[in-house]
């Protein structure tokens, strides 16, 4: 639509672990149904901003479940370029709805040779333990790579 471009996807699963209440094993299996409801903005020269709804739910008794059935997730990504598009500024939020904890993660790219991007980003938990994110809080994290494709 012009500057802005909707996009949606739904996926079933098949058994996948989730955290349980029981002791021994610690996880059950389930089935899950996923889908994310995505809405892109690049109107702006150099400018590119996702919004994106994320929702599972699990199909499993909600009782032996540490999480709930259903989580919502929502995540904001604005990213910018500079330099003749060599250097790109990024800042990514993850927000649990359900459990008011996320993740935010700033990145900077640098576009150091043609098939060569150097990266330096964080990775900053929040939240209470019971969420997804807030699990690993105090755990943050400072991320250096590198991407390198054969031409």
């Amino acid at each position: 639509f012009g500057d802005w471009t909707l996009r949606s996807e739904i996926a079933y699963e098949t058994n996948r672990f989730h955290r349980s209440t029981q002791v021994l094993p610690g996880v059950i299996k389930a089935n899950q149904w996923a889908s994310v409801i995505g809405l892109d903005f690049q109107g702006w020269t150099n400018q590119f901003i996702s919004f994106q709804w994320f929702q599972t739910r699990i199909l499993a008794n909600e009782d032996l479940l540490i999480k709930s059935k259903t989580e919502d997730i929502v995540s904001l990504l604005w990213e910018t370029k500079f330099m003749n598009d060599t250097l790109t500024l990024s800042w990514l939020n993850l927000y649990s709805l359900d459990h008011r904890d996320g993740l935010f993660r700033p990145k900077i790219s640098y576009n150091l040779l043609s098939n060569l991007d150097l990266t330096l980003g964080l990775d900053r938990f929040y939240g209470n333990s019971e969420g997804l994110f807030g699990q690993f809080d105090q755990t943050d994290q400072v991320n250096i790579g590198f991407e390198w494709g054969i031409n």
